[in-house]
Parts: structure tokens; C-alpha cells; sequence
């Protein structure tokens, strides 16, 4: 949950959640970190998953997917990090100096990313040959514990 400010007093208390913004030629989607209050492993499914159960609740955090159609009948995924964690990645690496992985975690773009897998995955079950270019703009750190893929994968659905 997410306290709304209006100046300095509290105007309301309302549920953080994703947004999703059409704009004729293109779509907006917010998606938000999410904190495990409770969670449960029950078991690993056939897929590789596992199955869990779990309670969990969004906060104020969001990374951006823009959504286009695209003649090419491919699927592009353009991912960069947000201003502020891409300076911090790039000051780490610079006073680490020893090429080691990224800091705040991979940005794959093509098939090893969930968002692009969510996204073909969408297009062959709705059976079209359709293409789109996706833009993802991360603040939400990955392998944080924040649920940033998860959310990141919901969005092909909803954009």
C-alpha cells in the first residue's frame, strides 16, 4: 500500500498496482516492485517452476515497458536501466575495475529475458505472426527480491 500526498498532509491510502496507459500508437505499462510478506515453496513443478504460495504486496517502485506494433513479425525488447542505477552501476564498476558481472544484474534482450519470453509466448497462443518493439526501462533491481521480472512478464498481457 502506498500513502498519496497532496503538499505535505496524507490525502488517501490506496493500493499500489499496475498502470497501463494506451496511446493509440503505442502502450504505457507501470509495473510495480512487489515484498513477500509470507511466502511458501510447495514444490517444484514439471516446467522447471515452483509451485508457491504466498502473500505479497506492491510498493511504490516501478519499471516502465513501452509497447509498439511492428511489422517486422519479430519481437524486440530494448532494456536499459534507470538513470540512478545505471550511474551507480557505472561507479561501481569503475572503483571495481575487475569486469565482473553487472552490478544490479543482467538486462538480457532477446529470448533469456521473461518479458520477451511472455511476449512470444502471448503471440503464439493468440496465433499470430504479429511483431512488436518493447522498451523496458528498469528502477527495480534485479535478483532483489522485489518481483521485478514477475511484473515485468504480466505486462505483454495487459500492454
Amino acid at each position: 500500500m502506498a500513502l498519496r500526498r497532496q503538499g505535505n498532509r496524507p490525502e488517501s491510502l490506496a493500493v499500489t498496482r499496475m498502470y497501463v496507459r494506451n496511446f493509440g500508437t503505442h502502450a504505457l505499462v507501470q509495473t510495480p516492485a512487489k515484498v513477500n510478506l509470507s511466502l511458501e515453496v510447495l514444490g517444484k513443478r514439471a516446467d522447471g517452476f515452483h509451485e508457491i504460495e504466498t502473500l505479497m504486496i506492491a510498493v511504490s517502485v516501478y519499471d516502465t515497458l513501452t509497447f509498439r506494433a511492428s511489422d517486422s513479425g519479430q519481437i524486440v525488447l530494448h532494456s536499459r536501466w534507470g538513470a540512478g542505477l545505471a550511474a551507480q552501476a557505472n561507479a561501481r564498476r569503475q572503483a571495481d575495475c575487475d569486469g565482473g558481472e553487472e552490478p544490479f544484474g543482467d538486462l538480457p534482450a532477446g529470448p533469456e529475458n521473461i518479458v520477451w519470453r511472455a511476449a512470444d509466448l502471448l503471440r503464439r497462443r493468440a496465433g499470430t505472426s504479429a511483431g512488436a518493439e518493447i522498451h523496458l526501462l528498469k528502477r527495480i533491481p534485479a535478483a532483489a527480491g522485489l518481483g521485478g521480472a514477475s511484473s515485468d512478464a504480466a505486462a505483454p498481457v495487459v500492454g
